[in-house]
């Protein structure tokens, strides 16, 4: 079947609708894994280990949620960046496909604006929306092309194969790449900083869920604390606790401890692991098995 009916009219038939979403779903489960398995590998995950269950549902429900923001995406960026570029080809020539990708570019900047008003870099998300057009413009034009020399056009699953088999590919090169990286020092993993007593001595400051909380270690050992988190079930003080103690540095272990005795507010010393960078090193603790309060050192960057 021809594609000359289509091409005199604006991208939005079936066909360029499938394609943009397959191409931005496999982009999506490219990038989103990667981009996740980089996070978990180079950030503190604070001793914590991954949830079974979260895993399971991650798996389960992926292929979907990726597939739905795949077609989001192409109807919020590639097919309107499509339109534009069949209407701006037609006024000034040259080919589609360039305008195509400049539309997406004038497209990103606009759509990083919402980005930016809650809170996110400006060019960062410009620049993150532009670049997530680019594979989904190009595949487009490749299928596009390619059913301009078949003489008939590719049915939906077809294009969805192909996408499928692009994925495999794509996804074989990143685990490669990533591995390569990891071995030749590109991507190192996390490590926890290693500090001092000295270096430890100082006020701490809560953050997050733990803003108002204040820690104070001595050189000589002793400890004192306002509104200070710790567990209920081992307190005889219900609540932050406010009042001194002591404290002392654990070292035996990958990841150091600051053990504190909380005083009148408990009779179990509360361990804090540390964690963090060097620039920035955190004391952090789970509170009932979960709930993560956090302290940084004051005047860290």
């Amino acid at each position: 079947m021809s594609t000359e009916p289509e091409r005199r009219i604006p991208r939005w038939g079936p066909r360029n609708v499938t394609a943009a979403a397959a191409a931005s779903t496999v982009q999506l489960a490219v990038v989103a894994p990667v981009l996740l398995t980089l996070d978990w590998f180079t950030r503190d995950d604070y001793g914590a280990t991954p949830e079974a269950l979260g895993l399971f549902c991650l798996l389960l429900f992926g292929p979907l949620l990726a597939a739905t923001a795949g077609l989001v995406h192409s109807v919020a960026l590639t097919l309107p960046a499509m339109t534009a570029a069949w209407w701006a080809s037609r006024r000034a020539g040259g080919p589609e496909w360039r305008w195509h990708l400049a539309a997406v570019v004038v497209m990103g900047a606009l759509l990083a604006i919402p980005c930016a008003v809650l809170g996110a870099e400006y060019l960062v998300s410009w620049a993150g929306i532009a670049a997530s057009g680019v594979f989904p413009a190009l595949a487009v034009a490749y299928f596009r092309r390619r059913e301009g020399f078949r003489g008939k056009s590719f049915t939906r699953s077809a294009i969805w194969l192909r996408a499928s088999g692009i994925w495999v590919l794509l996804a074989a090169v990143a685990s490669v790449t990533f591995v390569v990286a990891v071995e030749r020092g590109f991507v190192a993993p996390y490590e926890p900083p290693r500090l001092t007593r000295e270096e430890l001595t100082g006020t701490w400051e809560g953050t997050g869920e733990a803003a108002g909380a204040v820690l104070r270690l001595d050189a000589n050992g002793r400890a004192s604390f306002i509104r200070l988190p710790h567990d209920g079930n081992e307190a005889r003080v219900p609540g932050p606790c406010d009042g001194s103690g002591s404290w002392a540095l654990h070292s035996g272990s990958a990841r150091q401890s600051v053990d504190i005795g909380m005083g009148d507010c408990s009779d179990v010393n509360a361990s804090w692991m540390l964690g963090g960078t060097r620039d920035r090193p955190e004391l952090s603790r789970f509170l009932g098995g979960a709930d993560l309060r956090i302290l940084v050192r004051h005047g860290s960057r």
